[in-house]
């Protein structure tokens, strides 16, 4: 891997770290809805390539996607996404690098979004029924992925079975997470101002 560049190094970011974002898009609202007191709704991971620059490693309602950071900085510049870059305390530089190298290679057998673990999640919100817990192995939404992700380095940082973009930001409160940097305009409530709740 050559020299990572651009300006997310100036921002002490580095591949396998995670990007927790809150975008204005309907199922961005749908997410947090489902989700109250979140401020985000989305979680993936960074990565970096010489031939691809900056990449966010993530699952979306279509699979898995390697999706240009750049694409990301389209909506943050029109002020309609937020994104907050967090590291797990104690990992090693080693460790992240391994991750976003795990994260790159799901490219070339995407695995496809867990739909069954979000009608479940919807499920146990709508009937306030916590029983509920469908989820398919092998099969991933943003927050399982990243989770599954850093396991496979013997971190179990979200301490959850299927986790969620809240469980990301109650683990930034319970201090498994650090907040390394932040970009964009912050709908209703900057991320500062949600970690200090």
């Amino acid at each position: 891997m050559a020299e990572i560049t651009g300006n997310l190094v100036g921002l002490g970011v580095r591949p396998g770290d995670v990007l927790h974002s809150r975008s204005a898009g309907l199922f961005g609202r749908a997410i947090r809805r489902a989700l109250p007191g979140s401020w985000g709704n989305h979680d993936a991971i960074m990565t970096w390539s010489d031939l691809r620059g900056w990449c966010v490693a993530e699952m979306l309602p279509g699979g898995f996607a390697l999706t240009p950071y750049a694409d990301y900085m389209v909506d943050i510049r029109r002020g309609t996404a937020g994104v907050v870059f967090l590291r797990p305390v104690g990992i090693t530089v080693c460790a992240s690098i391994r991750i976003a190298e795990r994260a790159e290679r799901l490219a070339d057998d995407p695995p496809p979004y867990d739909w069954l673990a979000i009608i479940g999640h919807a499920a146990q919100v709508a009937l306030r029924a916590s029983w509920i817990r469908w989820q398919r192995e092998w099969k991933w939404y943003c927050t399982e992925l990243v989770a599954h992700l850093y396991e496979t380095e013997g971190r179990n940082v979200w301490e959850k079975r299927l986790p969620t973009p809240y469980t990301t930001e109650k683990r930034v409160t319970t201090g498994n997470l650090t907040a390394i940097a932040e970009q964009g305009v912050k709908t209703n409530m900057r991320w500062s101002e949600w970690t200090r709740q």
